[in-house]
């Protein structure tokens, strides 16, 4: 298996990490039934589609979550940040980008 590690030296926008990396944002709303109010569970979630954070040896799937789409993305992009991001992870076509520690 070939794995392809590609390393984000300069500050960008979450938008220009997206593009460079031809990666999919992908927002979605999680239906407000009474289960979901009552573990005060934000209404939407954002995440690049299948990708997961290399935490070690392990990958963990992880997405942000807001009450606006906006919301979602922006907890999502502070919680990618110094993180390895891995697209694909279970295919010859893996690859892990460094995300960057901060966004522009």
């Amino acid at each position: 298996m070939k794995i392809e590690i590609k390393t984000c030296g300069k500050r960008q926008t979450l938008e220009q990490f997206a593009d460079e990396n031809g990666l999919v944002m992908e927002v979605g709303e999680r239906p407000m039934d009474s289960w979901t109010r009552s573990r005060c569970i934000p209404r939407w979630y954002a995440w690049f589609r299948d990708t997961a954070i290399k935490d070690g040896y392990r990958l963990i799937s992880t997405s942000g979550d807001g009450h606006s789409p906006q919301e979602a993305i922006t907890n999502y992009a502070n919680k990618l940040r110094s993180c390895v991001l891995v697209v694909d992870a279970w295919t010859p076509s893996r690859l892990e980008i460094q995300c960057p520690n901060e966004w522009e």
